[in-house]
């Protein structure tokens, strides 16, 4: 994923994406903020906006880009529908997972889980 994050040309982040991993993107990298945050409509991107969005950065522009997002991004988090309207529109998607939440929260308070 590090290597992923410093090749982009353009990251689309959520309002919990750290900014360790922001960090990590190279100066000419786009960012953008689309503010996903359950519970907060008015600071939040409209879904249909952020696939437009990720279509026109990847097809039009031809950038290499990545959808960052906190957590597992198929619970809770869109994933399969920015998958599909990039798929529709002929661009190859590759997902890389990080750390579930379901498996960190027990972790980070000393429960093991297995």
């Amino acid at each position: 994923g590090v290597e992923l994050l410093r090749g982009a040309e353009a990251v689309v982040y959520d309002a919990l994406a750290d900014d360790a991993l922001l960090s990590l993107c190279g100066e000419r990298c786009e960012l953008y903020d689309v503010g996903k945050r359950g519970g907060q409509r008015d600071k939040s991107a409209a879904q249909a906006d952020i696939d437009g969005l990720l279509v026109e950065l990847c097809l039009k522009r031809g950038m290499r880009v990545v959808r960052l997002k906190a957590g597992d991004p198929f619970v809770y988090g869109r994933a399969k529908t920015e998958i599909q309207a990039l798929q529709e529109a002929g661009v190859p998607v590759e997902v890389v997972p990080g750390l579930s939440s379901a498996v960190s929260g027990p972790l980070m308070a000393g429960i093991p889980v297995t």
